[in-house]
This record gives C-alpha cells, structure tokens and sequence, in this order.
C-alpha cells in the first residue's frame, strides 16, 4: 500500500491523503495445487485531515479509507472469479 499527501488549502489547514493498494492473487485448486486464476488489482482512495480534527477523528477517517479499499480489491476479485468459472 502506497499513501501520498497534498495540501489543499493555503494555509496548510486541510491535507488531502491518497492511498493506493495493489494486490496481486493465486486461486489455486486445493487437491492439484494448480493455479486457476491469477491476476493484480490496484484501487485508490482518498481523505482528508484537518488542523481542528483530533487525531482520534483522522485515524477514523484513515481507516474507513483502508476498509474501502479492501472492499473495492475484493470485488475486483469477485468480479474475476465470475468471469473466468461462469
């Protein structure tokens, strides 16, 4: 996972936060051990912080980006899983 940062306003008073994650996967067959389907996903997701937030209220906000982002790679991966065995 990846994270990068820009001011958004002048005075430094909000920074925006942008967070990209990559994935790469394996569905392998259990008994062979054959690889069935192979492939990568990135998503990027983005948050803000400002002076008056409280660091409780920033890790909040950090986090619900990092469960977006896992929610959007798993149905990348869903959506792949479909695609190939349908």
């Amino acid at each position: 996972m990846t994270s990068s940062y820009s001011a958004i306003t002048k005075e430094n008073e909000i920074t925006r936060y942008s967070v990209t994650m990559k994935v790469e996967y394996e569905l392998i067959e259990k008994k062979s051990r054959s690889i069935l389907l192979k492939g990568k996903e990135t998503s990027t997701s983005d948050y803000s912080a400002a002076l008056t937030y409280t660091g409780f209220a920033t890790e909040v906000a950090k986090e619900d980006t990092y469960k977006r982002l896992a929610e959007t790679i798993a149905e990348k991966i869903n959506t792949q899983i479909i695609i190939n065995f349908r």
